[in-house]
């Protein structure tokens, strides 16, 4: 299983499934700058605020049970391994929202492009629907897929925890703004 990364700009392979939805999730996560899949099968993180180990973790069966060893094992190398629940990264809405950010990455906007859309959404007061947004860019094939690859490229946030859809609120990524809600 395997995807294309626009924010690490090449192809990820995936272990499984579970994988697959953590790898696709920390592309649509905009604070997130890169990940790699190291060989223990854990995905290295980088961030705006350091780095991070992640891994998945699945909701039954043997494999959670090898995730928690495999914590154990980071944990007497010194390092902190932290384990995604696999309801958070599975649950709908959320997988297929990162999905379709995910695989949007690829529709890169020029320079004047993007411009448009972060004066178009100053001037909605900090937050527009991607609709709207979209409706700016006529030229373009894909104008939501052009939307939605600035949030993989840490410039625009969407709430990754609700359907995509025209009405969906689409506001500027401040790194260093406190989370909202």
């Amino acid at each position: 299983m395997s995807f294309d990364s626009a924010k690490n700009d090449c192809a990820m392979s995936a272990a499984g499934r579970l994988q697959l939805a953590l790898l696709r999730f920390l592309e649509a996560e905009p604070c997130v700058q890169a990940f790699e899949v190291l060989p223990d099968g854990t995905v290295d993180m980088r961030y705006w605020g350091g780095r991070v180990i992640l891994a998945a973790l699945p909701a039954a069966g043997p494999e959670r049970a090898e995730a928690f060893a495999l914590r154990r094992r980071h944990a007497k190398a010194g390092r902190r391994l932290l384990l995604v629940p696999e309801r958070r990264l599975t649950a709908w809405p959320r997988r297929e929202t990162c999905r379709i950010v995910a695989e949007s990455g690829h529709a890169p906007l020029a320079a004047t492009e993007r411009l448009i859309v972060l004066e178009a959404i100053e001037d909605a007061g900090g937050e527009a629907c991607l609709g709207d947004l979209a409706c700016l860019l006529p030229q373009r094939e894909d104008p939501v897929a052009s939307i939605l690859s600035l949030v993989p490229a840490g410039i625009l946030r969407i709430d990754l925890n609700r359907p995509v859809s025209a009405m969906s609120p689409v506001s500027i990524f401040d790194p260093f703004a406190p989370p909202r809600g």
